[in-house]
């Protein structure tokens, strides 16, 4: 973040604010919202597309950082387009409202964007994250009518891999069961070892 700062500092007029958009992006990775704002407010008209998109993405995190999960579903709003990173925070956000399904279907787009395996696993790593922070705070997670396998199959193994982590018997049952359910799904092995 650091670097970036610096950079942006002796960057020509044109090349600066996607580098304070850059120093923001690495302050929130750092979890230092303070710092984060700071470089955000470094940023000047007029913005490239690009950096209005990312500034207003970060916005969003920083609302999410700061626990306003309302704030950060309204900035989202009216962003149109997804990319990666803005579908990775616009599932943060439902998540943080506790719309699993929504949260789910944001990153199985998100995968689908995804070119290597170690990040196609981190976003499931994501999912299953989600759909557990969610059940934590009393979400519901059965999958909505007419919910597609893929949708289901993640809703169900995020909810038996919930039961797992806290203690639940007959986890590997379970699995074992969602697996002759779900033979085609896309969720990763890994995701369960040792549950």
């Amino acid at each position: 973040a650091q670097g970036y700062e610096a950079a942006a500092k002796v960057a020509a007029p044109g090349s600066t604010n996607a580098l304070w958009l850059a120093a923001a992006n690495e302050w929130l990775l750092g979890r230092d919202v303070g710092a984060a704002e700071n470089a955000i407010a470094n940023v000047a008209p007029p913005l490239a597309a690009a950096d209005s998109r990312e500034q207003r993405r970060l916005d969003a995190e920083i609302a999410l950082a700061r626990g306003d999960t309302a704030r950060a579903a309204e900035i989202l709003k009216g962003l149109a387009g997804d990319d990666a990173a803005t579908l990775e925070t616009r599932a943060r956000v439902q998540f943080g409202s506790l719309q699993v399904a929504d949260g789910v279907t944001s990153l199985m787009a998100r995968e689908r964007l995804l070119t290597s395996p170690a990040d196609r696993q981190a976003n499931q790593r994501l999912i299953i994250d989600g759909i557990q922070s969610s059940m934590l705070r009393g979400a519901d997670a059965r999958p909505p009518a007419g919910a597609d396998p893929v949708l289901a199959g993640w809703l169900e193994l995020g909810k038996i891999l919930a039961d797992a982590q806290s203690g639940a018997l007959g986890a590997q049952r379970r699995l074992q069961s969602w697996r002759q359910r779900y033979p085609a799904h896309p969720a990763d092995e890994s995701l369960w070892k040792g549950a």
